[in-house]
């Protein structure tokens, strides 16, 4: 063994044992039978099919935990791909909500419109876009699922 001096110095390099990456794939891929020996193109298409699916499997993973498609979301490879695909879906709708500021809309929000120039108090402002509210709802479900995680630890 080196003394502690030398061990900056000496390269050590990490060799995982196959037995070690043979459990972590079972962990990673568990309750998904044969999706591990699958080609890339068949993980890629799992992927796309949960990431459109996304609202349809969280709806039914809500009325049914323990079914067979709770186990399925349970595993770690599909909670990856879930959470994954969520914040993809939030950074699409951030763009178009952006994107839809560029079409022309005639007040701007928070923009301040008064009706009478002495009668500050009558503002109006402009009412909320779909993708501002899709933005409002998945903020909310993210606080929700937080707020769940703390409750439970």
């Amino acid at each position: 063994m080196p003394d502690k001096k030398h061990l900056h110095v000496l390269p050590f390099q990490f060799v995982a044992h196959p037995n070690c990456q043979q459990q972590l794939l079972s962990i990673w891929y568990e309750n998904l039978s044969g999706l591990r020996e699958q080609s890339i193109a068949v993980k890629c298409l799992v992927v796309l099919v949960v990431a459109l699916g996304l609202p349809l499997l969280a709806v039914g993973y809500w009325f049914a935990p323990c079914s067979k498609l709770g186990k399925v979301l349970r595993s770690p490879f599909m909670k990856f791909v879930a959470h994954a695909a969520s914040f993809i879906i939030f950074l699409c709708l951030l763009v178009f909500n952006a994107s839809d500021r560029f079409e022309g809309i005639s007040t701007l929000p928070n923009v301040t419109v008064t009706d009478y120039p002495l009668q500050i108090f009558r503002v109006k402002t402009t009412r909320f876009s779909w993708t501002e509210i899709l933005i409002m709802i998945w903020v909310a479900g993210v606080f929700l699922s937080y707020r769940h995680d703390v409750v439970r630890v």
